[in-house]
């Protein structure tokens, strides 16, 4: 079943006016570019009803702005490595919002990840002063010599991977 699209108040009271006017509501489906099924449902409940509003709002609202979510994706662009805590210190004192609501806001209405810094395992002492030791013995070869000795032990750790 889809989503029924929201039509808000200054719509549906151009649909009663126009209908008043005597416009046919395959017109004012035209006119407003609303399907002529929605035009018939909020001119049947403004019938019944007499408000010139088509149905609530579904779900619960926003805790945010557009405003304030703009505002947080300004923090994080200039400081990306910001924590969802230091985002909601800045925001306006009026939005009051947890850190998940931030959190979420960023990664799935804003599009923009958690930074996770890249690790790497330190070096022992001893492996640098091997790998220095090794690099030292080598400086010697060309180009042409250390491309055949990539290419081999790149060869080798594809073809015989000992399980």
């Amino acid at each position: 079943m889809g989503r029924r699209r929201r039509v808000s108040a200054d719509v549906v009271s151009c649909m009663v006016n126009m209908r008043q006017q005597g416009i046919t509501q395959i017109e004012i489906s035209r006119l407003t570019g609303v399907s002529q099924f929605l035009v018939q449902k909020c001119l049947a409940k403004y019938d019944v009803t007499g408000f010139r509003e088509c149905g609530k709002s579904p779900g619960r609202p926003h805790a945010t702005t557009s405003r304030s979510d703009k505002l947080m994706k300004r923090i994080v662009q200039v400081n990306p490595t910001a924590s969802s805590k230091f985002i909601k210190s800045q925001l306006l004192e009026t939005v009051v919002v947890s850190d998940r609501t931030s959190r979420r806001r960023l990664q799935c209405e804003i599009g923009l990840r958690s930074y996770h810094p890249a690790t790497t395992l330190r070096m022992l002492r001893k492996n640098v002063t091997e790998k220095l030791t090794l690099a030292k013995s080598y400086s010697h070869w060309t180009t042409d010599q250390w491309q055949r000795f990539l290419f081999l032990k790149r060869f080798l750790s594809n073809n015989f991977t000992v399980f």
